[in-house]
């Protein structure tokens, strides 16, 4: 409800702060909220309502996100603000912004289709996945040069997985990068490199990326840092109790307990329990200490 509140009534951008006064977020990673979060309410409660309360927000949010592209590809935000694309890498970010905007707003028109159809508007569903099937085509046109995915480092080709323009199968180069490096995304990346590894049955990959005891990981966290909270960057630095990185979580509910959240199973309807994920070989940490899994 706030950040409804705070959308543009005029422009549909949804506000990093508000009042607004330029600074810091990105048009898809911050303002996809007014469609994520309604979505992630429906998933857990299965009530509709939400998603019809707050559909022309997130039309307006559309409406926006087009006027701040070029060639169905985002290329800006607002005046004097920040257009950031990924954010909080352990290294200085190399992924291009429009790269990951476009991608990440992609995601986001795949979830407001889905919602379209659960309201009954299936002439507006026809209208996003032809929206949809323009905006892969020019980010495939754009940002794959000779095989690589923009500037080929810090999972970049996770971004085109999630928007669906690749398949887990051509992922996997990627992803078995992980097996010897450590964790190189930033907050958008995470949920999805460790989503993607447990459906390529690589479970053990994920748990060991979050839990080593390298500088670079949520077990450093705890047993370099002695956090009990998840702090702003992989390495510690930044705000002490910033759950950004927290996205994981979901991922290991889904896979290890079973849980598992899609349209289908809204509201923990139907069969919702799938059976977990065997092959972590791994550990689950908390401040006391590791628990083998």
């Amino acid at each position: 409800r706030d950040i409804a509140d705070c959308q543009c009534r005029k422009s549909g951008h949804i506000q990093h702060s508000a009042p607004f006064g330029g600074g810091g977020g990105g048009p898809a990673g911050w303002g996809g909220a007014i469609i994520i979060v309604p979505w992630q309410y429906y998933l857990h409660y299965g009530e509709a309502d939400i998603l019809e309360q707050y559909f022309e927000n997130m039309l307006a949010y559309v409406k926006y996100m087009e006027s701040r592209s070029d060639d169905d590809i985002v290329v800006r935000e607002e005046k004097d603000g920040w257009c950031l694309g990924e954010w909080s890498t352990p290294e200085k970010v190399e992924l291009t912004e429009s790269f990951v905007n476009t991608c990440l707003y992609i995601e986001q028109l795949g979830i407001l289709k889905q919602i379209a159809e659960i309201l009954g508007d299936y002439a507006l569903s026809k209208d996003i996945e032809e929206k949809i099937s323009a905006k892969r085509i020019a980010v495939k046109n754009t940002f794959l040069k000779d095989g690589v995915w923009d500037c080929g480092k810090q999972g970049a080709p996770l971004f085109p997985y999630a928007a669906g323009i690749i398949s887990l199968e051509e992922l996997l180069p990627c992803l078995e990068n992980y097996r010897e490096n450590s964790l190189d995304v930033g907050i958008f990346g995470m949920p999805i490199l460790i989503k993607a590894l447990f459906k390529a049955d690589m479970g053990d990959v994920a748990v060991n990326l979050l839990t080593k005891d390298d500088g670079i990981s949520i077990g450093s966290m705890i047993t370099r840092l002695g956090f009990t909270t998840i702090s702003e960057s992989l390495r510690g630095w930044g705000s002490l109790n910033h759950p950004m990185f927290g996205t994981f979580t979901q991922v290991l509910i889904e896979n290890m307990l079973g849980i598992e959240l899609n349209r289908e199973t809204a509201g923990f309807t139907g069969d919702w329990h799938t059976a977990p994920y065997k092959g972590c070989g791994g550990r689950i940490f908390t401040p006391n200490g590791y628990i083998n899994i």
